[in-house]
């Protein structure tokens, strides 16, 4: 049975707690020191029943993925007590090992068992195992060593539910310094992480030669882009080893980027592998039943993926197209009636004729005018709503929306003066307010300015909309108060 103190002493690291307190052994406290591979380490005794012992031992986050290094440990370890459990754990990240070694019947060879796993997550069969450990006060006096070795084999005697230990551990170990460099912010640590795992870069990227029959240099490229994306999320902290997240980021660029350098004709990717998939089918309905009951049987495997039929014929004609000379007539002319997206240079002069001409028409109504218009259609600066405008203002959101329709009136007078093929309209200047604020007193053909403004809101605006002087009352724009705003 799992109980609750189980659970919290393991993820806590609560080992004397653990096994003196909840499974009921003896409290034992030696500890012995050693050197293995140039690196002091300390074993501290925690408990003991009947002559079989259980160490806990503290290790760097590197240490514990050197699964040679740990066995090493436990070779010294048994020339001191023959019999015993050690419990390796690290503290940034909180994770541990529980090693249990046994000799075979020969006496010679010896049978290690890890079991990594990170505190915060335990296995939950390891720790039903562990209850298999625990000693009631009516087993205490007929316990013996033969018994406490038996329930240790019960508990520790089968295949690890994880794997966490690194294949070459001083590689790793270099990685990991890197690592702690790069997330320190050292100058050029993020450049020499990168360059350190370029080998696993080249060895990922063969799935590209796989997929598509890419060049060599082309895919090592894209494998280097995954390789800078996963070092930019990593974190060793976290106690994994970079090569995990590193393939899942490299796999996904080969996936995005792979397919649009491989391929002279762009296929979505969404469509792609469900066709790239359906290959592998086609060949084995030909193998099985021939020409014309395959495709009768591909066909209903494409409706049965949700494939359509027509994507599939056009995904089998066009793949093994490397240039546009093997096309027949009628596909390179449906390819040449393809429109350019893009505007031509006569219709990018003319867009940038037209942003001239409107800014210029802004120009000439007020200042406040002005600044409201740049902030509702983000002119020089991001878009503004309604009740933001009216909040930087001190002012209702009607208010400025009848500022903002006579500011898109003057603006729609001063465009019509400047199209010719526009009729002349009749304004009568009013200067009663003393800023020339135009009227129209006769109908005149209307252009729509609100449309302008959006073409061209990409655009800076020779009038900064930051300029905000705060006051006691809140940010007021430059030219304008709360007064002038409310008339």
């Amino acid at each position: 049975m799992i109980t609750l103190s189980l659970q919290e002493c393991i993820k806590q690291h609560r080992f004397r707690e653990l096994f003196v307190e909840d499974l009921g052994w003896d409290n034992s406290s030696s500890s012995l020191e050693m050197v293995v591979d140039e690196q002091s380490i300390k074993l501290e005794s925690v408990a003991e029943k009947r002559g079989l012992r259980v160490f806990a031992c503290r290790l760097h986050r590197t240490s514990l993925a050197n699964r040679g290094l740990l066995r090493r440990v436990q070779k010294q370890l048994i020339r001191h007590h023959h019999e015993h459990i050690i419990v390796y754990h690290s503290d940034e990240p909180m994770k541990q090992v529980w090693q249990w070694a046994i000799h075979q019947d020969d006496g010679r060879k010896v049978r290690h068992r890890e079991h990594p796993f990170l505190s915060c997550n335990p296995p939950q069969p390891l720790l039903k195992r562990l209850s298999n450990l625990r000693f009631s006060l009516e087993e205490e006096e007929s316990a013996t060593l033969v018994d406490a070795m038996a329930r240790t084999r019960r508990t520790l005697d089968v295949i690890p539910e994880q794997e966490m230990f690194a294949r070459f551990p001083s590689y790793a170990k270099q990685s990991d310094e890197l690592a702690v460099a790069m997330r320190a912010g050292e100058p050029g640590a993020f450049d020499r992480f990168c360059e350190f795992h370029l080998r696993l870069a080249k060895k990922s990227s063969r799935m590209l030669y796989h997929w598509f029959g890419m060049d060599e240099d082309d895919a090592f490229q894209i494998a280097c882009i995954g390789i800078v994306q996963a070092a930019r999320r990593f974190d060793p902290t976290r106690g994994y080893q970079f090569s995990t997240i590193a393939s899942f980021w490299i796999r996904n660029c080969c996936q995005r980027y792979g397919l649009g350098a491989a391929y002279l004709i762009r296929f979505p990717v969404h469509i792609f592998w469900p066709l790239y998939k359906l290959q592998f089918t086609e060949r084995q309905l030909l193998a099985s039943y021939g020409m014309p009951s395959a495709r009768e049987r591909l066909y209903r495997s494409c409706r049965n993926n949700g494939v359509r039929v027509r994507d599939w014929e056009s995904f089998d004609r066009v793949k093994n197209i490397q240039t546009f000379s093997v096309l027949e007539r009628d596909d390179w002319d449906s390819l040449r009636s393809i429109k350019d997206p893009g505007k031509s240079p006569i219709e990018r002069q003319l867009v940038k004729e037209l942003q001239q001409a409107v800014l210029s028409a802004i120009a000439r109504l007020n200042q406040r005018e002005q600044i409201i218009l740049h902030y509702r259609y983000g002119i020089g600066c991001g878009e503004h709503t309604l009740e933001e405008v009216a909040g930087i203002y001190g002012v209702t959101r009607e208010r400025i929306r009848q500022i903002q329709a006579r500011a898109e009136e003057k603006l729609q007078i001063y465009l019509s003066q400047l199209d010719p093929r526009s009729k002349s309209p009749v304004i009568e200047e009013e200067h009663a307010n003393g800023q020339g604020a135009p009227r129209v007193l006769k109908e005149i053909d209307p252009i729509n300015a609100p449309e302008l403004l959006l073409q061209i809101s990409d655009v800076e605006s020779p009038t900064d909309c930051d300029q905000n002087r705060t006051s006691k009352n809140g940010p007021m724009c430059v030219g304008a108060s709360r007064k002038e705003v409310s008339e």
